[in-house]
């Protein structure tokens, strides 16, 4: 099977992928979105499905939005009957979520490390023993470019020893901000897959060593040379059948998100050689029978919502959110800081680079000053909502970012279909249907894409959503 690159322009940071018989498992990050570490399933590596989460529930302290924080850089390992999902929360320390069933029912099994800074760990079995793998982060540790070890016990419920030992230096051997560490045992000699020199223009290297404690040999094994693909980054190494492997990684763009890239990979003179001789590709081949399976990019709301909007902090849905046979209801709440604090926004996040986006609201039951509407979410955000002012309905824009703004774009039906072309992530420019833009400069979270949301604020009442769809444009 042939395919293009990316495979995904959905953000999916940090990806890591488990085989289990003819069937491939997808993890991400999900920082502090709820339900967290959503979870895909493929059989080809290029078409997906979303089929769960890991984390129903988050650790004490996510009851209020905290971007930047959260679930990041997931690892996903199958041993001795149990998938396991290894994970930092680089606030609270690295935590181990294990199921027997690859795409549900996962439960907090341990909390193997506690403290701060840690981050991207990856679990490792090796002659009846077992280790972890991690990195730093310098934003809580102070530094960053070192892999660190520790030995746990072979269910990873508890670490073996009191410290961790440093096993890897990457400022001194050229690899600086060294993170993302994915282990591999290929024959008698250990094998790190990890990305370097930062997520939009850095490298990937190989570290090879004859033992876990090092020391290791760096080798160069896919970075963007003389093409337009920035930042080859982290990602997962995955055996297809004998000497065929596929490297799936990410690739940042900005506030599109971390798009998915994937690469044909061998085996060959003691490393693995990625994409086109170190460089990404642009299309490549599998041999894997296509797999008809896809991520929706819309949601009719008739039955509930997709599984794939998420909120922004561990809230209960049911304080703000029910569903009725056509659609679904969110009551209003004062917004007492900014949109992008505000607990009752549900998101996910964008499916294209250009695209056509059309929620249906109805806003009968607003009360007055209260408005519902279209969000697009990041440090910066743009919003564009139906608002109840003396008795009538109106449709505005509100911008807090760069600086602040509130615009008037006309009159409203009670029951407002909101219709938007967004092109440019990077501008926010959006075209309402009567043809008016609006432009406004975003900027993504920390570690996140924009992402698309919807919400109620004001005084009093609630509206109902009873349409989502999202279509790419060409």
């Amino acid at each position: 099977m042939r395919y293009k690159n990316p495979i995904l322009t959905r953000d999916m940071s940090d990806p890591d992928v488990v085989k289990y018989g003819d069937d491939f498992y997808m993890v991400t990050s999900s920082f502090h979105y709820v339900p967290g570490l959503p979870i895909f399933h493929s059989k080809d590596l290029v078409h997906w499905e979303h089929v769960g989460y890991a984390i129903l529930t988050m650790p004490e302290g996510y009851e209020t939005v905290r971007p930047g924080a959260g679930a990041w850089a997931p690892s996903f390992r199958y041993h001795d009957g149990y998938f396991y999902i290894t994970v930092a929360f680089p606030d609270e320390g690295i935590f181990v979520y294990r199921s027997q069933n690859p795409s549900s029912g996962y439960v907090l099994h341990s909390k193997i490390l506690e403290g701060k800074g840690y981050e991207d760990p990856c679990p490792v079995w090796i002659d009846n023993r077992a280790y972890i793998v991690f990195a730093f982060a310098k934003s809580r540790a102070g530094f960053n470019g070192k892999l660190a070890l520790i030995e746990v016990t072979n269910d990873l419920s508890k670490t073996s020893f009191d410290h961790y030992e440093i096993i890897y230096d990457g400022e001194k051997d050229g690899n600086r901000a060294i993170e993302g560490p994915k282990v591999h045992k290929v024959g008698n000699e250990i094998h790190i897959l990890c990305p370097a020199g930062g997520v939009p223009y850095g490298w990937q290297v190989e570290l090879v060593s004859s033992s876990i404690h090092g020391p290791y040999q760096s080798i160069l094994v896919l970075e963007q040379g003389k093409t337009k693909i920035n930042g080859p980054h982290q990602g997962a190494l995955l055996r297809i059948k004998d000497n065929e492997f596929a490297f799936l990684h990410f690739q940042d763009q900005g506030n599109q998100g971390r798009i998915l890239r994937l690469e044909p990979a061998y085996y060959d003179y003691g490393h693995f050689i990625i994409g086109d001789k170190g460089e990404p590709v642009e299309e490549g081949e599998i041999s894997l029978p296509p797999f008809e399976a896809s991520i929706p990019t819309s949601d009719s709301m008739q039955e509930g919502l997709s599984p794939l909007w998420q909120t922004s902090c561990q809230i209960d849905r049911n304080l703000f959110l029910q569903r009725e046979s056509d659609g679904v209801r969110l009551t209003t709440a004062p917004l007492e800081s900014d949109i992008h604090h505000f607990e009752r926004v549900l998101s996910r996040p964008l499916s294209f680079f250009k695209e056509k986006i059309t929620i249906h609201v109805d806003g009968n039951d607003l009360g007055e000053g209260s408005e519902a509407g279209l969000l697009f979410l990041g440090e910066w955000n743009l919003r564009v909502y139906l608002k109840k002012e003396n008795g009538r309905y109106a449709i505005y824009s509100t911008y807090q970012g760069e600086y602040e703004e509130t615009r008037y774009l006309g009159a409203a039906k009670e029951e407002s279909d909101l219709y938007l072309v967004w092109k440019h992530p990077d501008s926010g420019l959006v075209t309402m249907e009567d043809g008016e833009q609006i432009a406004y400069p975003l900027m993504q979270e920390k570690w996140t894409g924009i992402r698309i949301g919807f919400y109620t604020i004001g005084p009093s009442g609630s509206a109902k959503f009873s349409l989502f769809e999202e279509k790419e444009l060409r």
